[in-house]
This record gives structure tokens, sequence and C-alpha cells, in this order.
């Protein structure tokens, strides 16, 4: 299995140093990027520090990481996403959606479906969406650029 990063569960390490050393313990070990909360998150969590205790071992993770619920948006999902893609910042970010197919046991499990059926269906087939993306230049990669980058710069000794 070719790892390309880290991630914990629903935040679960993230959010709460007593877990957090461990997490960034075997970032280290493996060389490899974690999936970090924004630093606006953290510091809301009371732990604004903890993003550059992770940069200071050479550990990568994305410069912002989108994950707004869509509870009582007003203008509906599309329009939120279209919103959030086209007022993207320089850097990596990572958005976080539960993108599903609106089935029978999707129904059952989460009362977020039509949330998530809507995300999926705006995410794998959307023309504006895809107009978004190629307007905005945005390059879509996932973790493995990430890691690659973070093992060259650690065989080069350089840091963050």
């Amino acid at each position: 299995m070719d790892v390309t990063h880290l991630d914990s569960h629903m935040g679960t390490l993230q959010l709460d140093p007593r877990y957090l050393e461990i997490y960034r313990q075997l970032a280290v070990e493996f060389d490899l990027p974690v999936r970090m909360a924004s630093q606006e998150t953290m510091a809301r969590a009371g732990h604004p520090e903890l993003r550059a205790q992770f940069a200071a071992k050479g550990v990568f993770f994305p410069d912002y990481f989108v994950y707004e619920e869509l509870k009582d948006e007003k203008n509906g999902v599309t329009n939120f996403w279209l919103h959030i893609l086209g007022s993207l910042k320089p850097g990596v970010t990572e958005i976080y959606i539960h993108a599903a197919l609106a089935n029978d046991e999707l129904k059952a499990i989460t009362g977020s479906w039509p949330t998530r059926s809507q995300e999926c269906a705006l995410f794998a087939h959307d023309e504006k969406l895809k107009q978004l993306v190629t307007d905005q230049k945005l390059i879509l990669i996932g973790y493995r650029p990430l890691r690659e980058l973070q093992r060259r710069e650690r065989r080069a000794g350089v840091g963050r």
C-alpha cells in the first residue's frame, strides 16, 4: 500500500494535544504529511501553536483546510462551494466534503444525505464547477505531491 499521508478520523488527534504527540511522531517516523485543521480552527480550539510544532519537525500539511458544514446555507450547496472555490488563497487548500450517492443506505445512516448527494453531483458532474476550476487555474492534487515535496526537502536538509 502506498501511504500518502496520515489522517485522524474526524480530527480527533488534531484537536486534542494529548493525542497530537503520537500523530506527530508517526508523521516524522514514516515521513508523511498530515491532514491538519487550519490555523484559524486550531486557534479557536485553543491550540494555535500546534501547526508550527509540526512544521518545525518538517511535517507538511495543507495551508488551508475548508470543512464548513452546509447547515442553514441559504444559497445552497452549489453556490456555497462555487463561492469557496472562487475565493481560494494561494497555497494548498484541502476541501472537505462528504460526497455520496443518494440511496436508501445513505438516507438510513445520516440526516445530512441531501447535502452529501448534492456535493456528489456538484463535484462529479457540474459544468460550472469544472469551468471555475479552469478559469481560476486551480490545480487539483492529492497528498502524494505533498509527500514527495516533504521527502525531497528532508533529503536536501531544507526546513519548511
